[in-house]
């Protein structure tokens, strides 16, 4: 009896890698079509250039948009199954890539479109230079894309009938494999599940606001340190070592969330975020070459805190929601960023931003405090050092769902024990 509901366990295991492979070679179709949409729409801006705002608004901000985003949980969800008890560290590898392109291609951009340093951004020279940087850029990102996509597998898992349940016959031995079962099993929820559960809108409100701060960081920087009189040489030098700081921060964030599962360096996060937003309007009034070393400082410490969003908004998704739905999931989570920096962008195009920044970072710092209370009502069930915010996370348990169904596999019954006693 007991070797008959194996045999029919892991019949149900066949159907379910069956149509996991068939789902994954859908994937890879996916990442295909979403490089031809993100180099080009790069491309096709060189010439979209010459016909108005919309057409290289669809190039440019819709087409390249749609690529990047199409293919970032999917990426994630291939590469994290080879090491599915590594997922933290694995998605900082390669969310440090987006560190590292920034590291690589700022000086690129700014070679070709202001090779001579020029202050003055509207002259002809400069505007002359745009359409070569879309060539350059789109050329070099579809050199890379085409290497990626060469040099990625998905994971086969090896499915073997097992008949050694048969031949146990010391029910201690049966026990203990049961045991390890135990600790195998992993709580998958469906997209549907998820969308009954408070903690996706709990996680889906705090990418919203932290989208705003990552975005706020990368769209008004620049502008700030030119509005403190800093020239573009050394405003260039400051951004490219914050791409390192940006690379190597997903790293040690990645490590960190493995250790420390989602809920704790999250808070860690927020409170840091609002932090250094509260003050970095006040830390260039100063003066002087003070002012630019903490102008400095400030920058990289915002994107190693920009480089922990991108890393821990996917393990959250893994850890409360289950590897198996994870790039829908973590692709609905990551959808918050569309609102929020639209209406950022929107905010940034009808208001004059300039001289402004103390009230403008301080709403900054408002956002990462909204983060802060969101993040302590979430559930984390793998959470170290957050005991302290149980007493929060369960007044949400009213609007809380479990998964219905458990892998069949990795759900052992009593009955299959007492068969070998």
């Amino acid at each position: 009896m007991a070797l008959f509901k194996e045999v029919k366990i892991d019949n149900a295991k066949n159907w379910d890698y069956d149509l996991t492979a068939a789902a994954k070679s859908l994937f890879f179709i996916f990442i295909e079509y979403s490089q031809f949409f993100s180099s080009g729409g790069l491309l096709l801006s060189q010439l979209t250039l010459n016909y108005g705002l919309g057409p290289l608004i669809f190039t440019s901000s819709i087409m390249f948009g749609f690529g990047i985003g199409a293919s970032y949980s999917v990426l994630y969800a291939v590469a994290t199954a080879w090491f599915p008890n590594h997922r933290s560290i694995i998605v900082g590898i390669i969310a440090s890539g987006l560190g590292l392109g920034a590291l690589v291609l700022v000086p690129i951009q700014t070679a070709v479109i202001n090779p001579n340093n020029l202050q003055n951004f509207t002259h002809p020279e400069v505007k002359n230079n745009i359409p070569k940087a879309f060539s350059v850029l789109g050329g070099f990102i579809l050199c890379l894309q085409i290497i990626g996509f060469a040099l990625l597998r998905e994971k086969h898992s090896d499915v073997e009938m097992s008949i050694e349940l048969s031949t146990i016959a010391d029910s201690q031995t049966v026990e203990t494999v049961t045991e390890n079962e135990k600790e195998s099993i992993v709580r998958n929820y469906t997209t549907l599940e998820a969308l009954r559960t408070i903690d996706f809108y709990l996680a889906f409100l705090i990418n919203f606001f932290n989208s705003a701060l990552t975005g706020l960081t990368s769209s008004t920087v620049k502008t700030y340190g030119r509005d403190c009189g800093f020239d573009n040489n050394f405003l260039v030098i400051v951004l490219t070592l914050s791409s390192v700081f940006n690379c190597l921060g997903r790293l040690t964030w990645g490590i960190i969330g493995n250790r420390y599962s989602f809920k704790g360096p999250l808070i860690i996060l927020q409170i840091e975020w609002a932090s250094l937003w509260f003050t970095y309007g006040f830390v260039t009034q100063v003066g002087g070459t003070a002012a630019k070393a903490l102008f400095a400082i400030w920058t990289f410490l915002l994107y190693t805190c920009l480089a922990a969003n991108f890393v821990l908004i996917p393990n959250l998704a893994t850890r409360i929601f289950g590897p198996r739905s994870m790039p829908t999931i973590f692709g609905l989570l990551f959808a918050a960023m569309a609102p929020s920096t639209l209406i950022l962008s929107g905010v940034i195009a009808h208001f004059d931003i300039r001289g402004q920044w103390v009230p403008i970072y301080c709403s900054g710092a408002g956002f990462a405090v909204i983060g802060l209370i969101l993040t302590l009502f979430l559930r984390d069930p793998n959470g170290a050092c957050t005991a302290w915010t149980n007493s929060c996370a369960r007044v949400c348990d009213c609007c809380r769902c479990d998964p219905k169904e458990e892998d069949i596999w990795n759900k052992p019954e009593t009955s299959d024990k007492k068969e070998f006693n």
